[in-house]
């Protein structure tokens, strides 16, 4: 939700937008150039057109857990890893196995975001629709394309990635 001058009071956008765009937009927001290269797309153009097409085709989120356990060491062992993919119309999260770089086949899940916003039906249960198994390969081509996680091999530049985080 977002309100102030230079909004359409009321209205409301479908454009595909990321929390990664958040930066580009106080970015140009404030007049400052933003990092090239980086994920961020704004949205300010949205601000005053709400009806304007997404600037984006995909969007990916990834959820893991733990980037520490003290029993592993650092970085420590996933024991949760998600990577999901979302076009214009459906998500695909893939679900790997446990301590592995491979998708766990049995929890790869297909869901149709306007018809079941709250995610109740894996699509990937029944055979798909021919809509749903273009859908199905796009976004796992997507996926594909964003290569090994890029949390699998932390960088020195995520925090915490030198080490157990300290107090110093």
């Amino acid at each position: 939700i977002i309100a102030g001058s230079g909004t359409v009071k009321g209205a409301a956008c479908d454009a595909l937008v990321n929390t990664t765009d958040l930066y580009a937009t106080i970015a140009q927001f404030a007049d400052a150039p933003p990092e090239a290269g980086l994920d961020s797309i704004s949205l300010l153009p949205f601000l005053s057109d709400p009806e304007a097409p997404s600037f984006r085709d995909h969007a990916y989120s990834e959820r893991f857990k733990p980037n520490f356990d003290p029993a592993d060491g650092w970085p420590g062992v996933f024991q949760i890893r998600m990577q999901s993919a979302i076009g214009d119309k459906y998500k695909l999260n893939y679900t790997y196995v446990p301590q592995s770089a491979q998708v766990d086949p049995d929890k790869r899940e297909l869901f149709d975001l306007t018809t079941d916003p709250f995610e109740t039906t894996n699509l990937l249960a029944e055979p798909l629709t021919p809509e749903a198994q273009d859908a199905y390969t796009d976004l796992r081509v997507f996926l594909v394309s964003q290569g090994p996680s890029p949390w699998s091999k932390l960088g020195a530049s995520l925090p915490g990635t030198q080490g157990p985080p300290e107090l110093s």
